[in-house]
């Protein structure tokens, strides 16, 4: 009986595993059954942790846990959550339970590294809308920055880490509501478990793809004037997710720039300190007008599961 189990497992963990290496783009909750028990999965293909919550119910149910819990599960990982059986084998039993997520690591601590400036080594640039800006930095995005680059600056990564999410299909761009969650992006998972993102990318302006090691200092993509905006510029904020029902905040960043390290104030111009200026490696994409879907960081979501009554 337990070679049968170990098996089945054995099976299933196989098959999971390399699905994980295809196109899912989203976490999924997978369940299984062995000998009667339910077994409880978290799929996570993603290049980031993800943290779930999970609220489970049932009747005359003995869990491997609590009824209510949050666990972080890590990138590209199959990761069993929880499991279920009857409390009294020749009872009549039943499971149900829902879940939330967000991309993140709920329990990661920002380590207060100096960030580079994310543009080329000799070049400055004005910040046009700093932390707490009126036009569109307030909660969430309250440590936000835009940097006044013209569309086509090459873009460099201010710190390092793996790709977690792009989008780069957009082209148009203008101060409308609608258009909110329809700017390019570039989104880098660091090793503190916080994420850069980088927004309002040219079309087509993404060096880089999903599951990308960037170093610090690499050009990544081009500037843009794609989405809710009102001219061209770089958007960049350091943010963490705070729960799994959706939260997360930005974080405040220093920047070490030509007049030394600090966090920069809306208004003034700073310099990237370094020498001659390096070069994108590859021409700006000619615009091709799309249709506009939605498409935004962090990645999150919720759902639920009723898998009735069982003997």
């Amino acid at each position: 009986m337990r070679f049968l189990t170990f098996s089945f497992f054995l099976s299933f963990f196989s098959l999971s595993l390399a699905q994980i290496g295809g196109n899912s783009a989203q976490p999924q909750v997978r369940e299984t059954r062995v000998l009667g028990n339910r077994y409880v999965f978290v799929q996570n293909p993603l290049f980031a942790p993800v943290t779930f919550e999970f609220e489970v119910r049932g009747t005359n149910l003995s869990l491997s846990g609590r009824t209510k819990f949050v666990q972080v599960f890590p990138p590209r990982s199959l990761t069993l959550a929880f499991w279920g059986k009857p409390a009294q084998p020749a009872v009549p039993w039943s499971l149900s339970y829902s879940w939330h997520y967000i991309m993140g690591d709920i329990n990661a601590v920002p380590d207060g590294a100096v960030y580079d400036l994310p543009f080329a080594p000799g070049q400055s640039f004005r910040i046009n809308q700093g932390y707490d800006g009126a036009f569109s930095h307030q909660k969430e995005l309250e440590y936000s920055l835009d940097f006044a680059l013209p569309e086509g600056t090459p873009i460099y990564a201010a710190r390092e880490g793996v790709v977690v999410a792009v989008q780069s299909e957009y082209s148009v761009g203008r101060v409308d509501p609608a258009l909110k969650s329809c700017a390019n992006y570039i989104t880098v998972l660091h090793p503190d478990g916080t994420f850069a993102h980088y927004a309002h990318l040219h079309f087509g302006g993404s060096l880089v793809k999903v599951g990308d090691q960037v170093r610090r200092g690499q050009t990544i993509g081009f500037s843009g004037n794609t989405g809710y905006t009102s001219g061209p510029h770089l958007h960049f904020h350091v943010y963490q997710a705070t729960s799994a029902t959706g939260g997360w905040k930005t974080v405040p960043t220093l920047f070490e720039t030509s007049a030394g390290a600090g966090m920069l104030v809306e208004g003034l111009t700073y310099a990237r300190p370094g020498g001659e200026i390096q070069q994108a490696n590859r021409p700006l994409p000619s615009l091709t007008p799309v249709s506009l879907r939605p498409a935004s960081a962090p990645v999150g979501g919720s759902s639920s599961a009723d898998t009735g009554k069982a003997r």
